[in-house]
């Protein structure tokens, strides 16, 4: 036998000579009854106790293996009252993890109560600021002042088609692309105009999406941007257009969850939607380092709105090239954080328009007034957004954080301190910028 196998078959050797032990048995199921009663009690929005009991849970299932493997080795042996012994103990905890699964998978698709604000009382010594209304509009049947959008929808049905069989490209961004100063000035004004919005996470790394804007000029910041057909209640009829897009940028370079290693420089795949009359097409080119991704959702085939965006955005960087000033893509305006209502209770929507002055991550704390109780604190981590590129100017520019609150319930009312952080790049210590005290209301499972 190799090194390994011999090293192999001492662990297991080691394994079954201590921890089939009845004794290391009860303190398994201890150790994994720890997790699993705090979230059976109710606290399904603890994300360390849910990933605490999935990591037993998965120490279950490798004691179960090497359990089983030793019960063959003990088999093989002869000892057959030790083996039917050890199978024994892999089908009791076998049959204990498949419950406690089950179990708690059943608990959480009917809780809706967590009891957290069962007792809570709004501070009466505290002014509370109330979540504004609309800002969480992401069809555009409402926004009627961006050009940009009536362009691209107005071409279904009436523009070119795309030709997969050509190659595409953004020829000006391509060429700002081709210089260090050309990509700084294409992040400066990604960051500073309010058509774009830059983001960040660990698989995508940086990239940005191209904003729309409602009636009242306020941005829409999705990354996809959706309208769909109403039925006049008269006739009965659908009247309006199905239309679906979205424009990103990805900067990284490196192979995403969008660019499979090996994509070709130009890709483009047609899919129609089973069951409807929708057809989606997919859109992949490289112009330069950066990456674009293209998504045309209509009822028309031909993909008129990507030969429409990809026409819009190489004049946008065209006029780009041209600018010197890059604070004209900017708003002047002081530090302005909003909090709006988002599609169902404890869903919310920071917008912000801020300049801290360099590079960083902007993050969302919260925490319930009366007694001082961290809310959602691990999910809001997951909440960050990129500050990049525009802090040099003389200008803010806009970012929007789309967050949930877990604690509590619908109608269930309590006051909360929300805090926005800012955390540089540069490694200096995060800091706080702004914070304001809301009646809030938790999500409902």
């Amino acid at each position: 036998m190799s090194k390994t196998s011999n090293g192999i078959m001492k662990i297991i050797r080691w394994y079954g000579a201590g921890w089939t032990h009845p004794l290391w048995i009860f303190i398994l199921l201890a150790l994994l009854s720890i997790p699993y009663i705090h979230l059976m009690s109710g606290n399904w929005h603890d994300a360390f106790f849910a990933k605490l009991f999935n990591i037993m849970m998965l120490f279950q299932v490798i004691h179960i293996v090497l359990a089983g493997i030793t019960g063959i080795m003990v088999l093989c042996r002869g000892r057959i009252a030790h083996a039917l012994a050890i199978f024994a103990e892999c089908a009791v905890f076998f049959f204990v993890m498949i419950s406690m699964v089950m179990a708690a998978a059943f608990a959480m698709a009917f809780a809706d109560n967590d009891h957290f604000a069962d007792k809570l009382e709004l501070p009466k010594d505290v002014q509370l600021s109330e979540p504004l209304d609309g800002g969480y509009e992401q069809h555009f049947q409402r926004i009627v002042s961006d050009t940009f959008q009536k362009e691209v929808v107005g071409v279904i049905g009436n523009g070119p088609s795309l030709k997969p069989e050509e190659e595409h490209h953004l020829p000006a961004l391509e060429r700002l692309m081709a210089t260090a100063e050309g990509k700084r000035k294409v992040l400066d004004y990604l960051s500073a105009c309010s058509d774009w919005t830059l983001r960040y996470n660990d698989v995508d790394r940086l990239y940005a999406t191209r904003n729309s804007h409602d009636s009242k000029g306020m941005v829409v910041c999705s990354e996809y941007h959706s309208l769909f057909p109403s039925t006049n209640l008269t006739t009965g009829l659908k009247e309006g257009v199905h239309a679906q897009y979205s424009f990103r940028i990805y900067f990284d370079g490196t192979p995403n969850r969008l660019f499979a290693k090996g994509k070709k420089p130009f890709d483009c795949v047609v899919t129609p939607f089973r069951g409807g009359e929708q057809i989606g097409v997919d859109t992949w080119l490289t112009s330069g380092s950066a990456r674009i991704y293209i998504y045309d959702e209509s009822v028309v085939s031909g993909g008129q709105m990507t030969v429409k965006m990809l026409e819009l955005v190489n004049k946008e960087f065209e006029a780009l090239e041209k600018e010197n000033d890059m604070s004209v893509y900017g708003e002047k305006c002081p530090l302005t954080v909003k909090l709006y209502n988002g599609m169902q209770g404890g869903m919310y929507l920071l917008d912000i328009w801020c300049n801290p002055g360099e590079t960083g991550m902007l993050s969302v704390k919260a925490q319930e007034i009366t007694k001082g109780t961290r809310l959602s604190e691990h999910r809001l981590k997951e909440h960050q957004v990129k500050v990049y590129g525009c802090s040099q100017m003389d200008v803010s520019f806009h970012s929007q954080i789309d967050f949930t609150i877990y604690e509590g319930n619908w109608e269930q009312y309590y006051g909360a301190r929300l805090e926005l952080w800012f955390t540089p790049d540069s490694g200096a210590p995060a800091r706080l910028i702004w914070t304001d005290n809301y009646r809030i209301q938790g999500w409902m499972r």
